[in-house]
Formats: C-alpha cells, structure tokens, sequence
C-alpha cells in the first residue's frame, strides 16, 4: 500500500488552506509525519498551479483534509475511504486508507473520538464511499459490538465490517508497519484483511 508521503511527494508542496486556529495543529501533525505540506490563510497564499485543498474538521483535521484531497485526486471506482479500528479498553488502534494509499495509523483513547473522526470523515467526504473494519476477538465481542452499533445508529451512509481478529493476524506486514504502536499494528493487519474474511453488520 502507497503511503501519504509518497503520495503527497509526486505532486510536489501541497498546500492547505486553513483558518487561523488549526494552523498550529496542522503544521505540527504533517512536520511530524514529514509531509510536503504547506498550511496557508488564504488562497493568495498559494502560488498558481499548485495542488490545494481547504481544511476539514476538528477532531482530525490533517488526516480528514488528506482524505478530502487523495480521494478528489484518484476518482474512479476504487476511490473510497477505509478505516480500521482494533478496540481496546483503554485505547483504540485505527488505520485509515483513501483509494488505496495509507493516510494514517493511530491511537484513540475513546470509541468516542472514533466515532467523531469517522463522523468527520463522513460529512466533508458525502459522496465517498466509507467502509468501517471493526476488530473482533472473543475476549472482547462486547467491545467491538457496541463500537460497530455506534456507528451504524449514528453516521448513516457507511458499511460496517466486523473483522476476526484471529483471521487478521494472519496477514504479513511490510513497511508500512515500522516503527508504529502495538494497536496501530493491529488495525492495519485489519485493514489490510480481505472483505471475503469479514462478516457485515446490518444496518437496521
């Protein structure tokens, strides 16, 4: 799977417009993550011919504002929004891809916060398909279970996958592995699993 940075490097400083107030925050997430991202004020800020795109959210704004842009630069059929959760009781493993490249893995430290990142992800992308992977183990069905009926009572419009965490385990990480966080392994191995392995949860 392509990585943001790679993504972001082909097309040269991508610039992101923002109000005042997410500045801070966005310059700080993409110098940490080593992104070739500029975070201006306004649209004369940008030099012509650059790639562009305006901020989005508040809870994860650098990660819903790349989705908004990899999704508007790689339209087609594969264009879609996948973001895998591994539950925990404490903490929460997400992954999130758009049209095939990896935006970002991280930890939540509420299914809150989840709830709120893919609600976020939802409202700036209504056209994109977004599909959620839920980890489910046995020790913890309950956890996974009120997660996904979370979602599906809240954010219309998304596809639940409930994901085997045994299953899961089988796949073999690459690159995109190195250096990340216990849960963040976790929920990339389920995104990374194929959807014939996952049980989909009904909606009604």
């Amino acid at each position: 799977m392509r990585t943001l940075k790679a993504f972001l490097e082909e097309r040269g400083p991508v610039f992101v417009i923002a109000k005042p107030f997410l500045v801070p925050r966005l310059v700080a997430e993409a110098r940490g993550l080593g992104l070739p991202v500029v975070v201006a004020l306004s649209e004369e800020d940008v030099p012509e011919g650059a790639t562009r795109v305006f901020a989005e959210g508040l809870t994860e704004p650098l990660l819903v504002t790349m989705a908004k842009l990899v999704t508007s630069l790689s339209r087609g059929p594969a264009s879609e929004v996948v973001v895998a959760v591994d539950p925990g009781e404490t903490a929460y493993g997400i992954a999130v891809s758009a049209s095939g490249v990896l935006l970002s893995t991280k930890v939540l430290r509420s299914a809150r916060r989840v709830v709120e990142t893919i609600a976020e992800l939802r409202r700036a992308l209504p056209r994109v398909p977004i599909v959620v992977k839920v980890g489910i183990a046995s020790a913890s069905s309950g956890l996974s279970l009120r997660l996904a009926r979370e979602i599906a009572d809240s954010i219309p419009g998304v596809r639940i996958l409930l994901v085997e965490e045994a299953r899961a385990s089988r796949v073999k990480l690459g690159e995109e592995a190195r250096r990340v966080r216990k849960h963040e392994r976790s929920a990339l191995k389920i995104l990374l699993t194929p959807t014939r392995w996952c049980r989909e949860v009904s909606g009604e």
